[in-house]
C-alpha cells in the first residue's frame, strides 16, 4: 500500500479585525439586498413564521418571495447583519437600521 502524506494548507492572510468606525457609504447594493432577501425566502421555505401575518392576509400574499419583498419594504424583517469586507483585511457590520437607503 501506497504510505499517503498529509498536506496542509496555510493562508499568508491576517486574521480579519473588526471597524467600529464605518467607512463605506450607508447604502445598500442591489447584491447585498438580493442576499438579504433570497436569506429570508430560505428561511420561510423552510418553515419561519413571518414578522407581517397581518398584511400576509390582508394582501393575500402566498409566495415567501413577496413574503419577504414585503418584510424588507416595510423594514420588519428579522435582524440581520451584512458584512463589508474592506481592502484592508478589515470588515464593517450593517444592520436594517444603519442603511439609509436601499436599491
Amino acid at each position: 500500500m501506497d504510505d499517503f502524506e498529509e498536506i496542509e494548507i496555510q493562508k499568508d492572510e491576517k486574521p480579519e479585525v473588526f471597524v467600529e468606525t464605518k467607512k463605506t457609504p450607508p447604502v445598500m447594493s442591489d447584491f447585498e439586498k438580493v442576499k438579504v432577501i433570497s436569506e429570508r425566502v430560505t428561511q420561510l421555505n423552510k418553515g419561519y413564521k413571518s414578522t407581517i401575518e397581518d398584511v400576509i392576509k390582508e394582501k393575500k400574499l402566498i409566495k415567501s418571495f413577496d413574503i419577504a419583498m414585503e418584510e424588507f419594504r416595510l423594514g420588519l424583517i428579522p435582524k440581520y447583519y451584512v458584512k463589508r469586507k474592506l481592502p484592508n483585511n478589515t470588515f464593517e457590520l450593517w444592520t436594517h437600521e444603519d442603511f439609509k437607503f436601499f436599491p
